[in-house]
């Protein structure tokens, strides 16, 4: 019976069924705090609870095993609510949600770090926006809606490797996307 067990266990192993397919999600101050020991770039998902498309982002691109093990292995990863309730400390500023309704079931009152990380040139959020942050804390880059997971591992890749410095992404996607 004993090597019955240890045969389950062993193929289990070996097959992924213990194999790490789920992100390394950190808090906001966590992430600063891993980056002072070790840094890294940090990767932040703005999403809502009642955004469909957020959902969908996480259910299949969070999900991709080749997308889980790069943002594992290369970046912090942060699960923000950009209508939660939770204050959160950012480069040493405390975000709050003061006008927070904890009886909504929908929409409620943006937090005030969304912006931060989520606003595009415009100053407009959408749910989901992906941010980038470099590991000295400022922005890269954020886009908003669902990226297929083939897409983002070469964004992840682009944004890793600071191909930025040399080449535009369109450049870098076509390499990529034809590899």
């Amino acid at each position: 019976m004993k090597n019955y067990a240890l045969i389950i266990l062993i193929s289990l192993i070996s097959f992924g069924g213990f194999s790490q397919n789920k992100v390394n999600w950190v808090t906001v101050e966590k992430a600063q705090e891993l980056n002072e020991k070790a840094p890294k770039k940090i990767f932040i998902d703005v999403y809502t609870k009642w955004c469909g498309p957020c959902k969908m982002f996480s259910r299949t691109t969070l999900k991709d095993s080749a997308v889980v093990a790069y943002l594992n292995e290369h970046f912090y990863s942060i699960k923000f609510d950009g209508e939660g309730a939770d204050s959160a400390t950012f480069n040493g500023k405390v975000y709050k949600n003061p006008n927070h309704n904890p009886e909504s079931r929908g929409r409620n009152s943006m937090h005030q770090l969304t912006p931060v990380f989520a606003a595009n040139p415009e100053g407009k959020v959408f749910y989901p926006t992906v941010a980038f942050l470099n590991s000295d804390l400022t922005m890269l880059t954020n886009t908003a809606g669902v990226i297929d997971a083939k897409k983002f591992l070469i964004i992840l890749h682009f944004l890793n490797e600071e191909a930025y410095k040399t080449t535009t992404f369109d450049k870098y996607f076509t390499e990529k996307s034809k590899s």
